[in-house]
């Protein structure tokens, strides 16, 4: 008898196949998701990440604190000696007695003053101290008839005068027994008068007015531009004008003391600083030393970050300095602050833009692929920037990204109070736009308009965020 075989029919087979096929589907379908959804949770959470500290930092905003406001140019040191001679002059004059001092003429010398009579000329020999009453054919040199002197330590010998003498400020001559005034050589100031009896400065009186007044242009420009005030006589100069109250700075377009806006930190090393103080930051990593990023860069491979999180998040380009956002052109709501030009920004219209890479060492770290741009206005706002790829979309136009929702409140006529939902799960740029919270007009939110219901008055439109399911 033949021996049975046993063997798959084709249906088994094709039975089989198909089993193969559902459950390689059901996990592919299954690991697409769960690839979806971490991309989702990771970006969520870099925004949230984001939104958190700059929340914190502008909440603890302070008109005083460098940190926040723009750090003053160091002023130079002085420089200590001309300040010691500058002092020295100022407090010290020269002594009338220096200017005065009788000066040695070959191997005499002669007091201040005093000259020869006519007739008479220089004793070549003779006694210091001593007068000679000389015919002019004398053996002892002198020409001439009369009384002259020799002198003995710049004081001239008043022997022949006897016991005469004279007041502190004159000198006797010896010649003619007469006390000669000393000559004050001295100047003295603009506004001021040498009294030659004293030998000193004597201030004029101050006429009631300002030599130096200046005109009204220059008055208003030194207000404006440097704070200062013109105080007229009798102070004739300029003086700070303070800004007393609290939270106040001086504006140079207004030209007067107006509230300080809260913004973040006004310069990008400041803000990256602050960052740290509200996160757990990588140990190992170095921190606000990162590379610029250029707009247009899209491999972030070979770049050095600012700030690496403890959950691995990457920052990049946090310490660069804060810039018109162009995309925000336009979104002028809130106030405003002066930089140091006194150029006037507004506050949602400058910020920093930062690159936020979601899965740190592990993915491509490619412009979004894993790394994604978000704008941080001067208010704190986070806005996600967006792209289009064919038929996908990235970041604030992605509801894979950011699901937002718009809610509003209402009082009914019967008093109680009311929740619509203006928008319900869709991208942060539809909510974001419809709900007034970025202008409408700015291209930003370009093919989306406010919503009608948003803009009547205390009714406002509140923008929610829908945060993903963790299920991996």
């Amino acid at each position: 008898m033949l021996k049975k075989l046993k063997a798959y029919t084709l249906a088994e087979v094709v039975i089989v196949m198909l089993v193969i096929a559902v459950v390689a589907g059901v996990s592919i379908k299954i690991t697409k998701a769960k690839l979806d959804n971490i991309i989702s949770y990771t970006y969520y959470m870099g925004y949230s990440t984001l939104r958190n500290v700059t929340g914190q930092m502008l909440g603890d905003f302070k008109a005083f604190d460098e940190k926040y406001i723009d750090v003053a140019v160091a002023k130079k040191s002085p420089n200590m000696f001309l300040v010691a001679i500058n002092w020295l002059n100022e407090h010290f004059e020269t002594p009338a007695w220096a200017a005065n001092l009788s000066t040695k003429v070959d191997d005499e010398c002669i007091a201040p003053d005093v000259t020869c009579p006519a007739g008479y000329s220089k004793c070549e020999m003779g006694t210091p101290g001593a007068v000679m009453h000389t015919a002019p054919t004398s053996s002892a040199g002198c020409h001439g008839i009369g009384y002259y002197f020799c002198c003995e330590n710049d004081k001239p010998s008043a022997s022949v005068c006897g016991d005469k003498t004279c007041a502190i400020n004159e000198t006797l001559n010896p010649l003619t027994c007469e006390c000669v005034k000393n000559a004050c050589n001295k100047t003295c100031g603009a506004n001021q008068t040498l009294d030659e009896d004293t030998c000193t400065c004597i201030d004029n009186p101050t006429p009631n007015t300002c030599a130096n007044q200046p005109s009204d242009e220059e008055i208003h420009n030194k207000l404006c531009q440097e704070q200062l005030q013109w105080q007229g006589y009798p102070t004739c100069g300029y003086n700070p004008v303070p800004c007393n109250q609290e939270g106040s700075r001086w504006s140079k377009t207004s030209c007067a003391c107006v509230p300080e806006t809260a913004t973040l930190p006004r310069k990008g090393a400041n803000f990256c600083e602050k960052f740290l103080d509200y996160t757990n930051t990588k140990s190992t990593a170095e921190e606000c030393n990162g590379d610029a990023i250029a707009s247009n860069l899209t491999d972030f491979t070979d770049k050095k970050a600012d700030i690496v999180l403890r959950n691995g998040l990457k920052l990049y380009n946090v310490r660069q300095n804060p810039a018109p956002l162009p995309l925000l052109a336009g979104n002028n709501q809130g106030g405003s602050y002066e930089l140091a030009d006194g150029t006037t920004v507004n506050v949602n219209e400058f910020g920093y833009t930062v690159y936020l890479d979601i899965d740190g060492e592990k993915g491509s770290s490619t412009l979004w692929e894993d790394v994604f741009p978000f704008y941080i206005t001067m208010t704190g706002k986070v806005i996600p920037l967006y792209h289009t790829e064919g038929e996908k979309e990235y970041g604030g136009t992605s509801r894979q990204h950011l699901m937002t929702s718009v809610q509003k409140e209402v009082i009914t006529t019967t008093g109680h109070r009311q929740v619509l939902w203006i928008k319900k799960s869709v991208p942060f740029k539809e909510s974001a736009c419809t709900s007034g919270y970025i202008n409408s007009t700015t291209p930003y939110c370009s093919g989306v308009s406010l919503e009608p219901t948003c803009n009547e008055g205390a009714n406002v439109c509140i923008l929610k965020y829908v945060s993903p399911v963790k299920f991996f």
